[in-house]
């Protein structure tokens, strides 16, 4: 699968065909995760963190991926008298992969309990 058939491209005009494959793979398997989190659903490739810290915000999880950190944010949050979670997913990849200023690609919502919850069900 190339990144530019994705839902949410991650490495906008990135030629996959013209890096090594060990790159690309990293490209399509961060953007896999990446998007299967934003449809509510667990990431594909990267494992659960099991050495990772408990954060105590709601349901927030880690995973490891291949070059890359995966932080599934689930934190609960009101915004007025409006209540729900922030959702989504936030990837830190390695430095020595991504040797720029920026290291992390990311997209949170706040979403209601209502609409979260509808996230949820339509993932699953």
């Amino acid at each position: 699968m190339s990144v530019e058939k994705m839902q949410h491209d991650l490495f906008v005009g990135a030629d996959l065909s013209s890096i090594p494959k060990e790159d690309a793979d990293v490209f399509i398997e961060a953007t896999e995760d990446f998007n299967a989190v934003l449809e509510g659903r667990k990431p594909i490739h990267a494992k659960l963190d099991l050495d990772a810290p408990l954060p105590a915000d709601g349901g927030t999880v880690f995973y490891l991926g291949n070059k890359y950190n995966l932080t599934v944010i689930k934190s609960l949050s009101s915004f007025g008298s409006v209540r729900g979670y922030v959702y989504g997913p936030a990837i830190f990849f390695d430095k020595k992969f991504a040797t720029g200023n920026s290291s992390s690609l990311s997209s949170t919502k706040f979403y209601s309990t209502e609409s979260f919850n509808q996230l949820l069900k339509r993932s699953s």
